[in-house]
């Protein structure tokens, strides 16, 4: 047999859309947003051909994948804009998608294609148009009457050439969520012209130090069992003796999701404005959101967790977005604004650069730490320098609605310990303070879980002990759940800036805790560590579609700086209040006797 590219055996879907519905003055889109993609003969979601468009992933309302954005990995070349501005077919550029399908095993499909020309929530902004197809190797061009707003649709399979052989179909599956102690039974497909294939599954990536151990692995419908909570990747392998192919399926494991109770943008450009519940948080360089999240529900052991937020409209931000807790919860989404805004802890507890569709956040120290404290998590988010640019995330008060099956809220996906399993917390009441602050007696605290049998010496160790030092061990009695220990700030003399330092705790036969504690630069204390965004103007684009950059459409600034308020008991009208508090004393007494 003559070996052919997996590619070589391929399918092109041309597609031409019609003008949407204009009610409203709603602008359309001349660079518009579409994919196609391939369903099985009961709709579930197989792989994506190509999609085009590089941000308003969300508008595409019934693509399955949109929800996990980065799972596309080939390229999505922007589609030409049509250079007219005059609404009409001949504003509508032609549309091709072309993709290889030879990991796909025959069968009966459905192709899709889906485009949005209107900005949603729009009645009939989104186009759905699905091709029934039958695969079985042999070359087919159909093409379908138009409809559901598309002009003209073709699709040309290029089949299999006899006598050649191609590379084996796979499919490992769609992806899963699981709790332990519970068996996963995978659901892979093999499939080769020859009729003669294996199969082989493998762990790609998983926890740290994490194995997932199948029953069978060369059994395409085995079963799986993992170790730890956490994101895994698994691999199906095929192999017909001269080439393979592989797919790939990801299980989340002992996964919760958390969605925020509260959750705002303030703005210093009109720095008495309450958004309220926004329906999209823009951070630029003069607005930072707030999330509040409530862990108190939560049964079980945190180990990780990671923040998810869906970026819609924009999202071109060019400098990460920056985590810090903030140690007040009562604030109240629909009362904050600028100017009452809680201020941050000066650490940074995640940072990363947001794209389009999910931005991911590391946030299992801080996780880790509210659930072993209070239970409830309060964040700001900032952009890491100025200027940022901008980008604008769902809030909770975005509508499933307006998603449509993309309803992508908030989501805090928080990983829990498989069952008795043994673990330690960290976590520090305060989370910070000056160099050369003394002892902080009992500010650190180690949790085991569960309460151990006999006594256990649990080893603390300091990142950087020339910034921190905390005692070697520390124990925790027998029945009980918790100690505490000592931190001591040290002064280094030096105008180093604050320095996060991070303590882990270690004992035998328990899983590892870690937090962190900041120690201040006592040269530079900061009230609101990160960029001042205070003194500049509205530097977000105007008219940006998330409505919150600029309510009254001025791109005014604010001549308000931040700073630290001075210590109780030093303000420079202290001493004269004091004074004529003593003199209406004195006078009172006079006049009564």
């Amino acid at each position: 047999m003559v070996p052919v590219a997996q590619e070589e055996e391929g399918i092109t879907v041309r597609f031409h859309g019609s003008p949407g519905n204009l009610a409203g003055g709603v602008a359309q889109f001349l660079r518009h947003y579409s994919v196609v993609w391939i369903e099985d003969a009961w709709g579930q979601y197989v792989t994506t051909l190509q999609r085009f468009g590089d941000w308003y992933w969300y508008d595409l309302r019934q693509w399955h994948e949109a929800a996990d954005y980065d799972g596309v990995s080939a390229a999505t070349p922007a589609l030409p804009a049509p250079a007219c501005t005059v609404v009409g077919p001949s504003c509508w550029a032609p549309e091709t998608a072309t993709g290889s399908v030879t990991r796909i095993p025959d069968g009966t499909y459905q192709i899709v294609i889906e485009t949005s020309d209107l900005e949603l929530p729009v009645i009939g902004a989104t186009h759905v148009f699905r091709i029934p197809w039958i695969k079985n190797g042999t070359a087919q061009t159909l093409s379908p009457a138009a409809g559901q707003g598309f002009t003209s649709v073709s699709v040309d399979y290029t089949g299999r050439t006899p006598g050649s052989d191609y590379a084996p179909a796979v499919l490992a599956g769609n992806d899963r969520w699981i709790m332990l102690p519970a068996a996963l039974g995978l659901e892979g497909v093999l499939f080769d012209d020859e009729g003669v294939v294996t199969g082989a599954w493998e762990q790609v990536s998983g926890p740290a130090g994490g194995t997932a151990t199948f029953s069978d692995p060369a059994d395409p419908r085995t079963t799986v069992t993992f170790d730890a909570a956490g994101r895994w990747v698994l691999r199906l392998t095929a192999d017909d003796g001269t080439l393979t192919a592989f797919d790939e399926v990801t299980i989340w494991v002992n996964a919760v999701v958390v969605h925020p109770v509260a959750d705002t943008v303030v703005g210093s450009a009109y720095p008495t404005f309450n958004y309220g519940g926004a329906r999209n948080i823009n951070i630029n360089d003069t607005q930072i959101g707030y999330y509040r999240f409530d862990l108190t529900g939560i049964t079980g052991t945190p180990q990780a967790a990671v923040l998810r937020l869906a970026t819609v409209e924009g999202g071109f931000a060019t400098t990460p977005r920056e985590f810090r807790r903030v140690a007040d919860d009562t604030w109240d989404e629909l009362a904050m604004t600028w100017n009452n805004r809680p201020a941050p802890d000066p650490a940074v507890v995640a940072s990363a650069l947001p794209g389009g569709g999910w931005a991911e956040f590391d946030l299992g120290a801080a996780v880790i730490a509210e659930h072993a404290g209070d239970g409830v998590l309060s964040l700001q988010v900032r952009s890491a320098s100025t200027p940022g640019a901008w980008s604008i995330f769902a809030t909770k008060d975005r509508q499933p609605t307006e998603m449509g099956q993309h309803y992508a809220p908030p989501s805090l996906v928080i990983f829990l310990a498989p069952p008795d399993t043994q673990t330690l917390g960290v976590s520090f009441s305060p989370s910070s303070a000056y160099e050369g602050a003394g002892t902080l007696t009992g500010a650190g605290t180690v949790v085991a879980t569960p309460a151990p049998t006999t006594d256990l010496v649990i080893d603390l160790a300091s990142a950087d002990p020339g910034e921190l030092i905390v005692p070697a061990t520390v124990t925790i009695t027998a029945g009980t759940t918790s100690a505490t220990f000592d931190v001591s700030p040290v002064d280094d003399g030096l105008t180093d800036g604050n320095q996060p330092v991070t303590v882990t705790a270690t004992t035998a036969g328990y899983d590892p805790g870690a937090a962190v504690f900041t120690v201040l630069d006592d040269t530079d204390p900061v009230e609101d560590a990160g960029p001042d965004a205070d003194s500049g103007g509205d530097a977000g684009p105007d008219g940006s579609p998330d409505g919150t950059d600029d309510p009254t459409g001025d791109s005014g600034g604010c001549s308000c700086q931040a700073g630290t308020a001075p210590a109780s008991g030093t303000h420079p009208a202290g001493l004269p209040a004091l004074l004529l508090l003593l003199l209406a004393t004195a006078l009172v007494f006079r006049r009564r006797n």
